[in-house]
């Protein structure tokens, strides 16, 4: 069993929660937010492991003002800790420096966030 983690989910299709919850692991604390307002309070009011951003989000926020406000106000959290999941990989290319995970890429999450438990694999 892996070490518990704090993981905060930014996707707007709620849906989509339970899947990573799946093939994260259930014995994981999780955060969700469905905007880029909820996930930047959410961000600068508590401690998280990773977060995994959507780069497309409904209405008129997207996962690159989180990314922003992640680099601009929590720049500890960009190396390790901040993942974009994204379908359309071509529209954080301008985003220099980010982590992007294909969004459907379990394995890669899995590794994400538990690397040991899954290198065995």
């Amino acid at each position: 069993m892996t070490e518990s983690k704090r993981i905060l989910l930014v996707e707007d299709y709620e849906d989509l929660y339970f899947v990573y919850q799946q093939y994260l692991g259930t014995n994981h604390h999780y955060e969700f937010a469905t905007s880029a307002p909820r996930a930047i309070a959410l961000i600068s009011a508590g401690r998280f492991d990773h977060i995994l951003c959507d780069y497309h989000l409904a209405g008129k926020t997207n996962g690159r003002e989180v990314y922003e406000w992640v680099a601009e106000n929590r720049p500890d959290l960009l190396e390790h800790v901040f993942v974009f999941v994204c379908a359309a990989l071509d529209k954080v290319d301008d985003l220099a420096g980010a982590k992007v995970i294909p969004k459907g890429d379990f394995r890669a999450m899995q590794l994400l966030v538990s690397p040991s438990e899954h290198s065995k694999m």
